[in-house]
């Protein structure tokens, strides 16, 4: 993992293996070839820290590539751990080696280990009220590994304020200012509150930061 701090960041583009295959539901519902585009604090979803994917450092190989964020700038550069002498060029501008890559894990057993790669990933889920690309993947993977926890008949708690991705339980409970004022299935719950989007279909188990939050809140870079 390397660290790098000048405002800026990386938004990911999208593989191959994010349109076919293993991985492809993370992406459903999403158009666009590149996301995280867009952030609060730091610009774009790859950010302040990141980290890649690399057989050499111990990533299982069995894991698939779905995304990556290259365009980080020479203030990102690669840990000392990698150098074995002091050179010029390790920044991002320079290195392929700094990177953020979107990886998803599969697991014998049927869990999954979804990795964005990035600590700024979450505030790029937030703009637009987390009505984002990056949010979307992130409740995609949610409502999967919720899907496959109902299947091990499992229980599974889930605090989240998208109806979508609660439309994948089976019970809900209304929750104000710290107290229970309804409890019932969610066919009972949506009903009283209005329905949410239907969650991803099931499918078998294989100053200047003032400024760019308010951009951010529109959807837009100023």
């Amino acid at each position: 993992m390397l660290q790098g701090a000048d405002g800026g960041g990386s938004a990911y583009k999208r593989a191959p293996a994010s349109h076919e295959g293993p991985a492809a539901f993370l992406f459903e519902g999403v158009t666009a070839e590149v996301i995280g585009a867009t952030g609060f604090d730091m610009g774009a979803a790859a950010s302040d820290e990141v980290d890649r994917f690399d057989l050499a450092n111990g990533s299982p190989p069995w894991g698939i590539v779905i995304a990556s964020a290259q365009e980080l700038s020479r203030y990102y550069k690669l840990v000392v751990e990698e150098l074995q002498i002091s050179r010029e060029n390790i920044g991002g501008d320079h290195e392929p080696g700094v990177r953020a890559d979107l990886v998803l894990l599969e697991h014998e057993a049927g869990g999954f280990v979804f990795s964005v790669g990035s600590i700024g990933w979450i505030q790029s889920m937030a703009v637009g009220y987390f009505d984002s690309d990056t949010a979307r993947v992130t409740e995609n993977a949610l409502c999967r590994a919720i899907q496959i926890m109902r299947q091990n008949k499992s229980i599974v708690i889930v605090i989240s304020h998208r109806p979508s991705a609660l439309a994948a339980l089976n019970m809900a409970m209304v929750l104000y200012k710290g107290n229970a004022i309804a409890f019932g299935s969610c066919a009972e719950i949506f009903s009283r509150v209005g329905g949410p989007a239907a969650p991803p279909a099931a499918q078998p188990i294989p100053d200047v930061k003032t400024a760019r939050r308010a951009a951010a809140m529109e959807g837009a870079q100023p």
